[in-house]
């Protein structure tokens, strides 16, 4: 898992937070 706080910017981050966001707008 990233840190969003520390590197918010990060592709990984982005990535976990799209994804994330994916699965909770399929509910």
């Amino acid at each position: 898992m990233c840190n969003f706080m520390q590197n918010p910017e990060d592709t990984l981050c982005k990535i976990q937070r799209s994804f994330l966001i994916f699965l909770l707008s399929k509910n």
